[in-house]
């Protein structure tokens, strides 16, 4: 009987260590940033997907800038933004850049303080821009 129960336990360990590894393999898709210190503005935001979303944040004004390849290196390209009227400019971090890691139509500057949001649209002639998200 001791037997039988020290092989249920062995098994039943095994199984727990089996997933515990498996676990480990996971790997993380989601975007990752910077955690900016309580004197900075700025966050840099990486999403797995592809080098083309990275991103730069000035949370107090909202300005941002896309990393693009240029033809000496890396550059930041500003990234225009639809006006919205109850945005926030000031000199609190209320800005963040919130992303679904799949495409960059999922991928949004988010105003904490006043509500505003706004999505990253990409135009054949303008190229990308935060585009205004309405509410009601």
């Amino acid at each position: 009987m001791l037997s039988k129960q020290l092989i249920f336990a062995t098994a039943l360990l095994s199984g727990v260590a089996s997933e515990a590894s498996s676990q480990t393999e996971f790997i993380d898709r989601r975007p990752t940033s910077t955690i900016p210190d309580e004197s900075g503005c700025f966050e840099m935001f990486v999403s797995p997907r592809q080098m083309k979303e990275t991103y730069l944040l000035d949370e107090c004004s909202g300005r941002s800038w896309m990393m693009v390849q240029a033809t000496e290196g890396l550059a930041w390209q500003s990234l225009p933004r639809e006006p919205i009227n109850k945005a926030t400019n000031g000199s609190e971090r209320v800005y963040q850049i919130l992303s679904s890691g799949v495409t960059i139509k999922g991928t949004y500057l988010f105003d904490t303080k006043s509500g505003a949001t706004w999505q990253l649209v990409q135009d054949p002639k303008v190229g990308e821009f935060w585009a205004a998200v309405a509410s009601e």
